[in-house]
């Protein structure tokens, strides 16, 4: 079925209800004025300066843009930086396999944005927050960049901009769709709303791969549906420095570490009781500790002095000593050295109903996590990661040592649960050259 046909029966089937309140917001967005959204959209900056950027709020209704290059260019959308991380191995695919094409990435948040700051050093990468979803800001940037493709990741779709995408016949998808994500709570909440903007796109990759036959009907029928892993899988690994784990391992031995990774100071004390229950059972049991900002630091140290707990600070000690029984690694750049040197990783900020960290990291280092509980940000990759048995959740200070003693007891019994993710790797190339063959194909082949 043809895009106009499935968009126009899906606005027939739609209530009274849900057609005037989308008209509603037709009419209020094409009137509002552009500098009641500029006022509005300091005073955001000004109250929250990792959600919007003063300096930037131009980008956020298409004014003042960066000059276009000449050529194909590819539009990649994301809200923050939990999907902006998703993003990262698509992106590389695309300029791998046109070496003429550039990207074009904008995201919801200032936050979401500094996750592209090293791609955007790269001549063929343009970074800038997304334009609002009024009809002349999206008209503006449409003009300007000329998209070829537009790519959004998991849902951050909105109705002035899938309409003008397909005014101008430029090919939209959507990857990283999850049935227990966006996606679904969409369909679930609002299913003929939901079949209205799902008509507007013609590529979906959705995970897990099992997912995609119950998603290509909430779709057009010539919407190519394609299941995969989460493209957070098929992210490069963290770098890793053999001479430094050397140098931990010439203090600690082959002693048990325990990560924790992004954690916040409120973590502190509940992770120091939990090794302090661990080392019950297993005398040598050390934790790592990694602040979610270097800032945090001096505090975690405090906290840590606080408890009487033997610790180094790799800022100032570079290597634990060997009496140590928490390093505090309070540095940029070398996640991957402390994954690298555990037998499991705690993932920071999923205690007290906090924003949690990219989990998929220590998978790709064949490293099962724990959270204190599924962070709301990060939902869906979490409890992906729970039903394939590469994450759990353990609320508190006996249940974190309790995981972490059975997990370390468990150690090398059992193949890599991870095995079959890491088989999979690659899959973003195969997508693009999916996406890429959709936007090079003639206006008469596409669906219009």
């Amino acid at each position: 079925m043809s895009f106009r046909l499935a968009e126009r029966g899906a606005w027939a089937h739609m209530q009274v209800r849900e057609r005037l309140l989308l008209r509603l917001y037709r009419g209020l967005t094409g009137i509002l004025p552009s500098r009641v959204i500029i006022a509005a959209l300091r005073a955001r900056a000004a109250r929250h300066p990792h959600r919007e950027d003063a300096a930037q709020v131009p980008e956020r209704l298409a004014i003042d843009l960066s000059p276009r290059p000449a050529g194909p260019l590819i539009w990649l959308h994301a809200i923050g930086p939990g999907d902006a991380t998703a993003l990262l191995p698509l992106i590389r695919a695309f300029l791998a396999h046109d070496p003429a094409v550039t990207c074009l990435i904008t995201t919801r948040t200032a936050s979401g944005k500094a996750v592209f700051a090293r791609l955007g050093e790269r001549a063929r990468v343009i970074t800038q927050l997304a334009p609002l979803d009024t009809r002349a800001a999206i008209k503006r940037f449409l003009a300007h960049w000329k998209p070829g493709l537009a790519v959004f990741g998991e849902g951050d779709m909105w109705p002035n901009t899938m309409e003008l995408l397909k005014a101008r016949d430029i090919p939209v998808a959507l990857v990283n769709a999850q049935m227990n994500g966006r996606l679904g709570k969409l369909c679930r909440k609002q299913p003929r709303f939901a079949h209205w903007m799902h008509a507007h796109v013609d590529f979906v990759h959705v995970f897990p791969e099992q997912d995609a036959p119950s998603a290509q009907p909430l779709f057009r029928q010539d919407c190519k549906v394609v299941g995969a892993p989460n493209l957070k899988l098929d992210a490069p690994s963290l770098t890793v420095s053999a001479p430094i784990i050397n140098l931990i391992n010439a203090q600690w031995g082959d002693a048990p570490v325990l990560t924790c990774a992004s954690v916040s100071n409120r973590e502190v004390p509940v992770l120091l009781e939990a090794a302090r229950l661990a080392r019950a059972q297993l005398p040598e049991f050390r934790l790592i500790l990694v602040p979610r900002w270097t800032d945090q630091a001096e505090e975690m140290a405090e906290l840590v002095r606080a408890s009487r707990t033997p610790f180094s600070r790799r800022s100032v000690d570079k290597v634990p000593k060997p009496g140590d029984q928490v390093f505090i690694t309070d540095t940029y750049g070398e996640m991957g050295n402390w994954i690298e040197r555990s037998f499991a990783v705690f993932m920071g900020n999923t205690l007290f109903g906090g924003h949690g960290h990219n989990p998929f990291e220590p998978i790709s280092q064949q490293r099962v996590i724990l959270a204190g509980g599924i962070p709301h940000l990060l939902q869906a990759d979490y409890q992906y990661l729970v039903d394939l048995g590469l994450c759990h959740v353990a609320g508190d200070a006996q249940a974190i040592a309790d995981t972490a003693l059975r997990l370390w007891q468990d150690r090398g019994q059992s193949d890599n649960p991870a095995a079959p993710l890491e088989s999979a790797r690659g899959f973003a190339a195969r997508i693009a050259t999916d996406l890429c063959d959709l936007a090079c194909m003639p206006a008469s082949k596409r669906a219009v």
